[in-house]
């Protein structure tokens, strides 16, 4: 039977195979997820253009 190696940040135990970097799949997959929606955000508050609010939508179509 293969020895179980415990992931250093969820704590779950893995077979070695499913370790990969010091990391388990699913540790690595929350890392990307969590990367993009930085980098989302940091794309939407950067961005030259704005939201317009209702009354301002309003305003306009007059």
């Amino acid at each position: 039977m293969a020895q179980m190696v415990e992931c250093p940040f969820c704590h779950y135990s893995y077979d070695p195979g499913e370790i990969i970097g010091g990391k388990c799949l699913d540790c690595m997959e929350q890392e990307r997820q969590m990367q993009a929606r930085s980098e989302h955000a940091f794309k939407v508050m950067t961005s030259p253009f704005y939201q317009m609010d209702f009354m301002e939508a309003l305003n306009e179509s007059k």
